[in-house]
């Protein structure tokens, strides 16, 4: 399969190599890296990938920054709220998606609503995206997103 980079897309991908290569040489080139495994993946099966225009379609670069964990806290106006909570990058093994429900107490009676959320999930560890009021289409999308950016499989829907 034949494939070429578009002229703007060319000179961005220049412009991001030339910032990368400012602040660490090893992030430019995980950067380089990435850039080839997508053009790679895209080869292989581009149909894999949403088409956004006529013969154009988006793949989503897999991570390519040197961080090596993952943190969710909760901050407002600056101050950071409870303890973040931490776990090795390579830990990370699924993405849940908890749609809206409402809880029934043992006799029945309805006692509260759920609101939809995600977790991710490191080994034991969970990291619930909730209160964030994402539709359950934002949720998704959300979800997809984490997927292809962090390479785990399809999310388990609970």
């Amino acid at each position: 399969m034949k494939y070429v980079f578009h002229p703007d897309a060319l000179a961005e991908y220049a412009e991001a190599v030339k910032y990368y290569a400012n602040q660490n040489s090893d992030i430019a080139q995980a950067f380089i890296n990435s850039i080839e495994d997508a053009v790679y993946r895209i080869r292989e099966s581009s149909t894999r990938y949403p088409e956004i225009d006529e013969d154009v379609r988006r793949c989503m670069l897999r991570k390519f920054s040197d961080e090596s964990k993952i943190s969710l806290s909760l901050e407002i106006f600056g101050f950071r709220c409870v303890p973040s909570k931490t776990a090795a990058r390579k830990h990370i093994d699924r993405v849940e998606i908890t749609h809206a429900v409402y809880q029934k107490d043992s006799d029945g009676d309805l006692v509260c609503y759920v609101l939809p959320h995600l977790n991710v999930w490191a080994r034991k560890k969970k990291f619930s995206l909730i209160n964030f009021k994402l539709t359950e289409s934002e949720q998704e999308w959300l979800a997809h997103e984490l997927i292809e950016w962090l390479d785990l499989p399809a999310p388990l829907e609970q």
